[in-house]
């Protein structure tokens, strides 16, 4: 009888081991990503558009991508930077070249309101390198405190939306070698800020618009290798 109910005890006692097991490997390592909902670094509109673009652009296979959706801090994962002084944080920057980004870039970068940089170019990595392809979000349109967008060496295909011509702050733009295609839009002489200006090696055709003679403070203005005609501009 003693050995009976000692066994039963033993099998008790596991269980509720077991039960308790369970309960501490739940429970999340401190610092580990629980959700955008109980991140307060960055606001939670801005921690989901990140989740997204790590989704949509291969996260999985990228090939750096310390903390990405495992650390509750976003402003340490890599390729990230934030503005310092506020609460919560602003993303300001997202630069992540030669960094092996599949898919297509979503348009929820654009809640990103107060990004600078966003920098996913790969000239030069060579053709192990994945690229992303797809159209360009016209919404990136609404990033007006963006310096510079460089997204050169994809697959991006479609045309260059108009709405580019919003980003009064930008500095430099590089969508050199893509698959755009269609005309270079007049709305991109309203980058009077602009220095850099790159969009060679696509599909482009047609004339080249006189806007480009608005931008003064252009250093840098490449457009060779594609179908462009444009009187003095050839």
């Amino acid at each position: 009888m003693k050995g009976i109910l000692r066994s039963i005890l033993q099998i008790v006692v596991a269980a509720l081991l077991g039960t308790v097991s369970c309960l501490v490997s739940a429970i999340p390592a401190k610092g580990q990503f629980q959700g955008c909902e109980l991140i307060q670094q960055v606001t939670l509109e801005e921690c989901q558009a990140l989740e997204t673009f790590f989704m949509e652009t291969g996260g999985p296979t990228w090939f750096r991508a310390r903390g990405w959706l495992r650390s509750n801090q976003p402003c340490d994962w890599y390729g990230i930077t934030c503005a310092s002084g506020a609460w919560p944080r602003k993303v300001t920057r997202i630069e992540l070249p030669g960094n092996n980004l599949s898919g297509t870039l979503p348009g929820e970068v654009s809640l990103l309101t107060e990004l600078r940089h966003l920098v996913i170019d790969n000239r030069g990595a060579g053709i192990r390198y994945a690229r992303l392809n797809g159209n360009l979000p016209a919404v990136l349109g609404q990033l007006t405190h963006l310096e510079v967008l460089r997204l050169d060496d994809n697959e991006f295909d479609g045309t260059i939306p108009p709405e580019f011509g919003k980003l009064s702050s930008l500095r430099s733009l590089g969508l050199s070698q893509n698959e755009l295609t269609g005309p270079v839009p007049a709305a991109l002489g309203n980058l009077v800020n602009l220095t850099t200006l790159d969009l060679g090696d696509n599909i482009l055709a047609g004339a080249i618009p006189d806007s480009l003679e608005l931008l003064q403070k252009l250093v840098f203005l490449y457009l060779s290798d594609n179908l462009l005609d444009g009187g003095p501009w050839r």
